[in-house]
C-alpha cells in the first residue's frame, strides 16, 4: 500500500472503469502522465474533487467559493470535467493532465471564466488563479486558489447529485 496525497492506495488494484481500489477509491482509466507522481500505476481515480477558494468575483463585493466532483472523460484518461448547479448557478470546471501541463479551470455558464490556472506544473494538484485583473469578457473572476483531491469518500453519487449534464 501507498499513500499519496493523504489517500491510501493499492498498486495491485484494476485499472479498468469502474473498478474500485482496496481503499474504496472507484478506479478509472490510466492516465500514465502522473504515475507514479500522483497514483501508482493502475489507480488513477475516476472522480476527483476540485475546491475553488476566495475567487473574487468582478461582478460583487463577495468571493465565489465552488466546489465540484469532477468525473473522467471515457475518451481521455487524463481529463476530468463536470458540469454543475450550486446554488442555481451553472458552472462548468475541469483539470487537465498532460506531458507538458496541468490545468484548472472554472467557468460560469453565461460565459465568464473565474478560475484559469494557465499551464502549470506537469501533475499538480494545487493551483493560483491565472486571472489578476478584472478587465471585462471573459475575466469575471480573481484571485483564489484550487485545489485537486480524490478518494474513496468522492464517486458517483455525489457526481449525479451536482451534475445537470454529463
Amino acid at each position: 500500500m501507498k499513500i499519496r496525497n493523504g489517500f491510501v492506495s493499492n498498486s495491485s488494484s484494476s485499472s479498468f472503469q469502474s473498478s474500485s481500489s482496496s481503499s474504496g477509491m472507484i478506479i478509472g482509466n490510466d492516465c500514465d502522465t502522473c504515475e507514479p507522481t500522483l497514483w501508482a500505476d493502475g489507480e488513477t481515480p475516476l472522480y476527483v474533487q476540485v475546491v475553488y477558494s476566495g475567487i473574487t468575483s468582478c461582478n460583487a463585493t463577495t468571493n465565489a467559493n465552488v466546489t465540484g466532483i469532477l468525473k473522467q472523460k471515457s475518451t481521455d484518461p487524463c481529463y476530468w470535467e463536470a458540469s454543475i448547479v450550486l446554488n442555481g448557478d451553472f458552472w462548468y470546471m475541469s483539470y487537465t493532465l498532460n506531458a507538458a501541463y496541468s490545468i484548472v479551470t472554472l467557468v460560469y455558464a453565461g460565459g465568464g471564466s473565474y478560475f484559469d490556472s494557465g499551464l502549470e506544473i506537469v501533475c499538480d494538484v494545487t493551483f493560483t488563479n491565472g486571472w489578476t485583473v478584472c478587465s471585462g469578457a471573459p475575466v469575471f473572476g480573481i484571485n483564489g486558489i484550487a485545489s485537486v483531491v480524490w478518494g474513496a469518500s468522492i464517486g458517483q453519487a455525489g457526481y449525479d447529485a451536482q451534475t445537470f449534464w454529463a
